[in-house]
């Protein structure tokens, strides 16, 4: 399966679940992802209507030279909403081949990375539209719901997109 469309469902499965087991969350019926490539939506220092995930941990492979790596710390997505029509945007940033300097290769996420970042989108979808706070109401929620860690890859930040965009991005 493409990996935008196992974004997309996972997003249509997770909402369901969410809207399933907290009244409080049924707004989430209305919200819609899409991905996309426009060049304005961009990193900015003002977070009200985006929701940076950082840390996913993805695959990179370099087309032109068969470079593969991974990169915890330097796979970073960023999803921008907009309240009024209730679309949600999201964005994948990419690194340069380090042994060929390709431009930016477009990462590779495993399906429990995808789970992990859509859960996270919607609760920060919750919290920052709604206020609602589901850290405390979940009890089974699973330890790998964060932003990240402090573990740096600080020699990769010269070929991350992110950073690039944003000075260090992915380390602040």
């Amino acid at each position: 399966m493409a990996q935008n469309q196992l974004f997309l469902q996972t997003f249509t499965h997770w909402k369901q679940i969410y809207m399933n087991s907290y009244p409080n969350m049924n707004f989430l019926r209305q919200w819609h992802l899409e991905q996309t490539e426009d060049p304005e939506i961009v990193v900015t220092n003002d977070s009200s209507q985006q929701i940076l995930k950082r840390y996913s941990g993805a695959q990179f492979h370099c087309a032109r030279c068969g470079n593969q790596w991974f990169s915890r710390i330097h796979s970073s997505i960023l999803f921008q909403y907009y309240e009024h029509t209730r679309i949600i945007k999201w964005k994948l940033f990419g690194q340069q081949c380090r042994r060929c300097r390709q431009e930016f290769v477009i990462p590779t996420y495993q399906p429990d990375s995808i789970t992990e970042t859509i859960r996270y989108l919607i609760e920060k979808l919750a919290f920052k539209t709604r206020r609602v706070d589901l850290r405390p109401i979940d009890p089974d929620r699973p330890t790998i719901l964060y932003n990240g860690n402090r573990h740096r890859e600080d020699d990769l930040t010269c070929f991350c997109e992110a950073c690039k965009l944003r000075r260090q991005y992915c380390e602040n």
